[in-house]
């Protein structure tokens, strides 16, 4: 149909026509007669409803967190900074060919074997930032060297040498290399002799052996010394299959190596990048004494990867020794938190054993961090960077 339309007069005299309405209320009746539906009350809700709805809310989130919280644990995983801080990490992805590294060597009372207790004093050197229920990353091993391997690799520049050693049933192929953020120099076709008694090794090279340039063949070198750096040997014999000397590039041919010198080092942190996992790696000293090593332990080569295990505000004062025990005493300021001092100590540990120390003693420490008992004599570990399957015990 359509719709009709009307011009402004004809409208003008539609609406004169329309009837007229008049309200004779007054103002004070219509007040009356709306005052009663102002004045009713709100509805309000019953007041559990909210409580219930904030519990239920909770409820459902642990639903969901936890599962995913157990699961987590119960995977294979190593152990570095950003896990114990709580910072997120980006991992790489992991295939058939890279496989997972297992977790990290974690021990209960360790450090605490043949420690003379001096006193009970509280952590009172701890940040206050620090929260003690936070899982430490420890970086040694004090267990007895029972069915491990010794492995070594490569930081990604392919100027350190990082040492590991491997749990029962681990073999070098379950390590993922670039979820450690380390790099490998391929020695899985040399063979490896070890007489202990003789405190010799012999290492078998394949017939017609080359390595291509000096960077390889150093680190190759370095490998083959750091492998075989625990079995504490005093001769390291190479040749080919066919008995004949190895070319070992710029080295030239050669029959022997040279054994790690065990006074010429100290213990660093390396870690790749933020999220990799860290690890204790030696670091050549120009000089052979601890009081050298100690101070280089404070130094920073970041072109390396390297960072200091030794806080810079931590000073010694006096280093001294009592037969197979180091003595240090030193100044310090507040600890970052628990892993800053733990780290120190570890590393400090493990640059005691290198040079020929069995315990040490921290003498202006009197607390508990980790596993150790600072209050006493500290025993140093059995082997670094300790590298455990997750069904060990």
């Amino acid at each position: 149909m359509k719709r009709k339309s009307y011009s402004d007069e004809e409208l003008k005299n539609i609406l004169k026509d329309m009837p007229k309405v008049e309200d004779r209320q007054s103002k004070h009746d219509l007040y009356r007669s709306i005052q009663p539906e102002v004045n009713k009350s709100k509805r309000k809700f019953a007041p559990w409803i909210m409580p219930g709805v904030a519990t239920a809310a909770v409820l459902a989130v642990l639903v969901i967190v936890v599962p995913m919280v157990f699961n987590s644990a119960n995977q294979p995983h190593f152990e570095s900074a950003d896990r114990l801080t709580g910072e997120s990490s980006n991992q790489p992805e992991v295939t058939e060919e890279d496989p997972p590294l297992p977790k990290f060597e974690e021990e209960s009372g360790a450090g605490e074997e043949g420690a003379s207790t001096k006193s009970n004093s509280p952590n009172e050197f701890s940040s206050a930032e620090s929260d003690s229920s936070l899982q430490l990353e420890q970086m040694v091993m004090h267990k007895p060297l029972e069915d491990v391997s010794f492995q070594a690799y490569t930081g990604m520049n392919a100027e350190v040498v990082i040492p590991l050693t491997l749990g029962p049933g681990l073999e070098a192929s379950d390590i993922s290399l670039e979820e450690a953020g380390l790099s490998n120099i391929d020695v899985s076709e040399l063979t490896f002799e070890v007489d202990s008694e003789s405190e010799t090794a012999t290492v078998i090279f394949p017939e017609n052996f080359t390595v291509s340039g000096s960077t390889a063949a150093t680190m190759l070198v370095e490998t083959i010394r750091w492998k075989l750096q625990p079995e504490n040997l005093t001769r390291i014999s190479i040749r080919t299959t066919n008995g004949s000397k190895v070319d070992l590039g710029n080295y030239g041919m050669l029959d022997q190596l040279k054994p790690i010198d065990n006074k010429k080092y100290a213990y660093q942190i390396y870690q790749f990048s933020q999220g990799k996992r860290r690890f204790l790696a030696p670091v050549e000293l120009k000089e052979g004494s601890i009081e050298q090593a100690l101070n280089e332990m404070k130094v920073d080569r970041s072109e390396k990867y390297l960072s200091s295990s030794v806080p810079a505000h931590v000073t010694f004062t006096q280093i001294t020794s009592d037969g197979d025990t180091l003595i240090l005493d030193f100044e310090h300021e507040q600890w970052q938190n628990d892993q800053q001092l733990l780290t120190m100590v570890e590393a400090i540990l493990m640059t005691a054993k290198i040079h020929g120390y069995s315990q040490v003693s921290f003498e202006p420490l009197e607390n508990r961090i980790g596993f150790y008992d600072l209050s006493g004599l500290v025993e140093v570990p059995n082997a670094a960077n300790p590298i455990m399957n997750e069904n060990s015990p």
